[in-house]
């Protein structure tokens, strides 16, 4: 099997999104990390709001109370990782880096492109 695929239920009292999300099988993880990929396809509007309610999920995530959260986790719950394609990369880096300069002034954050992956 290829991973989970189904469609994405939204919070108790919202209609589906209408988006299809398909998570890499246990054990199956990206490369250099522990981390699973989550594949979303749908609308523009779709995949922003499962993106938005699965950061939200990530967020408010609690360990189990006999387990103490680690340092890493507590920093994992305030970012999102994308993985892009290639062919947009030098849009989204900008001419020596603007684009992303551009975003971390506008928005004060951390903001950076692995290449090692």
């Amino acid at each position: 099997s290829s991973g989970i695929n189904a469609e994405w239920p939204l919070r108790p009292g919202k209609k589906e999104s209408g988006a299809h999300i398909r998570v890499s099988q246990n054990g199956k993880y990206y490369p250099t990390t522990n981390e699973r990929i989550a594949f979303i396809s749908g609308t523009n509007d779709q995949v922003h709001q499962v993106i938005c309610e699965i950061n939200e999920k990530i967020r408010n995530d609690k360990p189990p109370e006999n387990k103490k959260i680690s340092l890493d986790l507590k920093e994992r719950k305030t970012q999102m990782k994308l993985i892009i394609p290639s062919s947009s990369a030098g849009k989204i880096i900008g001419k020596s880096g603007c684009n992303i300069k551009e975003k971390r002034k506008k928005y004060r954050l951390r903001l950076c492109v692995d290449t090692t992956a």
